[in-house]
């Protein structure tokens, strides 16, 4: 009974095209991942280089980085609060929409270097951070078959840190060449983009937060 068993198991290659096929197939899981490859490149690059050195140069240094930073820590614990409250008909759509937080707050950074406006951005771009992932994790468990969670979810984290690495490694050499500010500024505009195209994915748009049917859902 051992000896068949073992036979009949799949093998990780088998896993693993079994979990790209259920990954594959759902256009909102493929969209929200592959933009959120750019926009953890961008968040990334942000807060460990150029939010750093344009701190050093314009705003004065590691002490009004850290309460940017708090700030920013605060609001993701207020964002996990909002998303137990809020229950969304069209989780991705609101979720997503409500980055323009981060957007705002990247931009912010760029435009001015006082600090309380800065902080005020933080804050509500930790809100729309944490909101997001919460709703997004919320809508794979309702959409997903659970005997596919795990292999989705494994592309997921994959995909959505792939580029993180290649930010990390840019961000120093254009920051270099074309000042903190207008580094700044560019990459609150690719944020924007980015999520301007996630949106313009009908299976992202009309993807509702319950689903009665677990098996048949794969926009």
């Amino acid at each position: 009974k051992t000896r068949e068993q073992t036979e009949h198991s799949p093998t990780v290659f088998q896993d693993m095209a079994h979990g790209w096929k259920e990954f594959s197939s759902r256009s909102w899981v493929v969209a929200v991942v592959a933009g959120y490859a750019i926009i953890a490149m961008i968040f990334e690059s942000v807060f460990a280089v150029v939010g750093p050195v344009h701190a050093e140069e314009v705003l004065g240094g590691p002490k009004p980085w850290s309460w940017i930073l708090a700030a920013l820590s605060a609001g993701m614990v207020a964002g996990v609060l909002v998303s137990m409250k809020v229950r969304p008909r069209h989780p991705l759509v609101i979720g997503l929409g409500a980055q323009l937080g981060v957007v705002i707050w990247i931009f912010t950074m760029g435009v001015t270097n006082w600090i309380p406006l800065i902080m005020v951005s933080a804050f509500f771009a930790g809100i729309a951070l944490d909101f997001f992932m919460v709703l997004w994790q919320t809508a794979m468990q309702t959409n997903i078959p659970r005997e596919s969670l795990s292999r989705v979810t494994s592309y997921d984290a994959f995909g959505s840190l792939a580029l993180a690495p290649l930010g990390l490694i840019i961000a120093g050499p254009l920051t270099e060449r074309f000042g903190s500010e207008t580094t700044l500024i560019a990459m609150a505009a690719l944020f924007l983009l980015v999520l301007g195209l996630m949106l313009a994915v009908p299976g992202v748009r009309k993807l509702e937060g319950q689903t009665a049917d677990l098996g048949s859902k794969s926009l």
